[in-house]
């Protein structure tokens, strides 16, 4: 209302509304799942700590790119493990814990568009990372896999409407893995080999979005 009636009297209160990081920068959220696969499956946990460290040290001096990581799971109770990695420096946090072995995915894409729609910038990228289909337990009992992928198909659905730049990555895929993986994301997953190769399209990605804000 107040920038309403500010324009009928032209008195230039939109000028103060307007934000320029957030008008011209760029938002990039990497959601990496820390479930215990990550840690034994070809050291792809190493391998996504390297890579984050990696766009830290490409954006060191840029303007108007944010970057952040968040890495996620889940123990048998329930209870979701969250671990934000906000700068270079932080990147040594990028490690599994065995308490929270899961992968609770309708959790993990709810909380990263969350944390999403929390960042500066026009032009916003969450890219998801899991080598694994969604396992979840709440009070010790397993909940049954074909709930889980509705219950993370659903999750999906309702973030893209906050967020519908939304990139998923599947890492050294099993064939259960796939199915339910594409049955989930659709066309907005992407299958690797393996992290490294992972690796490279992100970077990719990224440079290509660094390269747009800073023309």
């Amino acid at each position: 209302e107040a920038y309403t009636e500010g324009k009928i009297r032209r008195d230039g209160i939109g000028e103060c509304l307007i934000d320029e990081r957030y008008t011209r920068g760029a938002s990039v959220l990497l959601s990496v799942d820390a479930s215990c696969s990550m840690n034994n499956n070809r050291g792809s946990m190493t391998t996504a700590r390297n890579l984050v460290a990696t766009l830290y040290r490409s954006i060191q001096g840029v303007d108007n790119v944010n970057l952040k990581c968040i890495l996620w799971s889940s123990n048998k109770e329930g209870e979701m493990s969250i671990t934000d990695v906000d700068s270079l420096k932080q990147t040594n946090r990028m490690y599994v814990t065995r308490e929270y072995c899961l992968t609770p995915t309708h959790m993990a894409i709810k909380y990263s568009v969350s944390a999403m729609k929390k960042m500066k910038g026009r032009k916003k990228l969450l890219i998801l990372i899991t080598d694994g289909y969604p396992r979840y337990y709440h009070l010790r009992k397993r909940i049954m896999t074909n709930v889980l992928v509705k219950m993370a198909r659903k999750a999906l659905l309702r973030g893209l409407r906050k967020c519908p730049n939304i990139m998923v990555m599947l890492i050294t895929p099993t064939p259960s893995s796939r199915e339910y993986s594409k049955e989930i994301f659709g066309k907005r997953l992407m299958i690797v080999n393996d992290m490294a190769d992972g690796s490279e399209v992100i970077v990719k990605r990224f440079k290509r979005l660094v390269m747009d804000v800073l023309k």
